[in-house]
């Protein structure tokens, strides 16, 4: 989900892949699993206490919609100045770096938001469909 909007952000400013891009697409990798997490396990705490799947995934995209987006804000504004200054550091350009945080953020947020939940619900659905069948093959 962030590697799209990285690789757009690179696209659209002709910058080349160079060993910041790498070493960015690891810290977005990072971070955006941190998001997915977040949601994931406050809609399967909602779900122990009794409430319904769907209702659970709607209240934790709701409860946790702002730390996610500060989360993405607060990275895509401190990259900001790597982007679109001269930071150039020991001979190595941090421009791609700052690029790759910054359009991977943007898209990964709002793919968490709405990739997230309807992953969730075609993996628990597919979980309960193999928990069927297997208990079946082996009541016999």
């Amino acid at each position: 989900l962030a590697s799209m909007g990285a690789v757009l952000a690179l696209k659209f400013s002709n910058t080349f892949i160079d060993q910041m891009v790498y070493t960015g697409a690891m810290f977005l990798v990072g971070i955006v699993v941190n998001n997915g997490i977040v949601l994931v396990d406050y809609a399967n705490r909602l779900r122990r206490s009794g409430v319904a799947r769907t209702e659970a995934l709607l209240r934790a995209a709701r409860h946790r919609f702002r730390p996610i987006i500060m989360t993405a804000m607060t990275t895509i504004c401190g990259m900001i100045p790597l982007t679109f200054g001269n930071a150039v550091e020991m001979g190595v350009n941090f421009k791609s770096f700052g690029l790759v945080l910054i359009g991977g953020m943007t898209s990964a947020t709002l793919f968490t938001l709405l990739a997230v939940p309807v992953f969730y619900t075609l993996i628990e659905d597919a979980r309960e469909k193999v928990t069927v069948i297997v208990y079946g093959v082996f009541k016999r």
